[in-house]
């Protein structure tokens, strides 16, 4: 991309753009979010309009609406990768654009970014909407391969956003009870996940001009290098990775595990899939030992297939360092020291089938190694599902009733 971008400087050279992408991004720092940004603001410059109206119009709105005007595009508002509020012909939008390339949503990032545009829109110092409607637009944009467990995870999404949307507004609303009447015909509207291909064809109304087909490049070449994974994980289609969460679900009894399917690993070419166990018992026991911690499973599909049981601690993967460390924190080191040593005291008579890792940061996990993939039916994650939880239950028990 680098490369690309000193050859898009040359095309540009001494010519002073009034929309110009390196505005946004030095020859260094460039990005799907940088890019996007640009070929919005586009639309507000004479040289550059046409370029900013098709890719809106495209792009943002699959050529069902007219834009007439972009109020306002911003990169990193609030966290959302680029923020832009867009006038049409109908319509008002305070369009959220997230951007992925090999990683996917998580930590609720679509709830917490419609929140934060609905409470951007209940302060907003002006109300004067020319009596056209206020909509959300909430868009995906994934460059990278997209797996069936991520477009099961978005649908999930998507559904309880859209479910939940009136209720979120009311809760809002109910903060700032004064600017209320702001939200009453605000709508949400959540696309399907965007790809590279649209994104290209977005940028090829006029296939002369020469930036624009740099920046097609650059995608093709560089941004958009993600190899096909054949893993377990990922043939699995939504149907099949539906079914599979069900049986967890019953295998483990209990109605209350929520998963997530984290980013790639980085060096490893894994996928990560996580499972938040809520199981009441269970919690009651370890928490003697450790308060306020959560217990999950985190599972690494690839070349090497590896199932866990993690604790993660109430600040998450906060790093801890000896010379900054409050008395909390340092309270917190050690019981989690200790539990690290009650387990493996416990689980040593299952040492060639578990292992306890023992890192930096405030997890730890109690480890199957050496499971591969091509052994790795569904029925078998859950079995050693199973029985990690079942070890790591009986060695909780037997250490507190020593402890009595």
């Amino acid at each position: 991309m680098v490369k690309v971008l000193e050859k898009l400087k040359e095309v540009i050279g001494g010519k002073e753009m009034e929309n110009n992408i390196f505005d946004y991004a030095t020859v260094k720092e460039f990005s799907q979010d940088i890019a996007i940004t640009w070929l919005i603001n586009c639309y507000k410059y004479t040289e550059t309009k046409k370029i900013g109206q098709y890719f809106i119009e495209k792009f943002i709105f699959n050529e069902k609406e007219k834009v007439v005007n972009v109020i306002e595009v911003i990169p990193q508002y609030e966290k959302i990768d680029v923020y832009a509020e867009i006038e049409t012909e109908k319509n008002i939008y305070s369009v959220i654009i997230e951007n992925k390339k090999n990683t996917f949503l998580h930590d609720d990032q679509m709830r917490n970014y419609i929140e934060r545009i609905i409470d951007k829109i209940i302060n907003k110092t002006s109300n004067n909407n020319n009596g056209k409607t206020e909509k959300i637009l909430f868009i995906l944009f994934k460059s990278g391969n997209l797996a069936p467990y991520e477009e099961l995870e978005y649908e999930e999404q998507r559904n309880w956003c859209q479910s939940h949307f009136e209720k979120l507004k009311e809760e809002l609303k109910e903060n700032q009870k004064e600017k209320k009447l702001k939200l009453e015909n605000l709508t949400l509207e959540i696309l399907n996940i965007k790809n590279i291909e649209e994104f290209q064809n977005a940028l090829k109304k006029d296939t002369n001009n020469y930036i624009l087909n740099l920046i097609i490049d650059a995608y093709n070449k560089e941004e958009n290098t993600t190899k096909e994974n054949t893993s377990w994980i990922y043939k699995k289609t939504k149907e099949e990775w539906a079914s599979f969460i069900e049986k967890i679900k019953k295998e483990l009894n209990n109605e209350n595990i929520k998963f997530s399917f984290n980013s790639n690993v980085k060096g490893r070419g894994n996928y990560r899939t996580n499972f938040e166990v809520e199981d009441k018992e269970f919690l009651n026991i370890s928490n003697k030992i450790m308060p306020n911690c959560k217990w999950g499973y985190c599972i690494d599909w690839g070349e090497t297939t590896v199932v866990k049981f993690i604790l993660n601690g109430p600040n998450g993967y906060k790093q801890y360092k000896k010379d900054n460390m409050t008395a909390e924190d340092r309270t917190f080191v050690e019981k989690r020291m200790n539990l690290i040593n009650v387990l493996k005291d416990k689980l040593k008579d299952q040492k060639d089938n578990l292992k306890v890792g023992k890192k930096s940061i405030t997890t730890f996990s109690i480890v199957f190694a050496h499971i591969t993939s091509e052994n790795m039916s569904s029925e078998n994650v859950i079995n050693k599902m199973i029985f990690m939880k079942e070890k790591v239950e009986s060695a909780l028990k037997e250490y507190c009733k020593e402890k009595r």
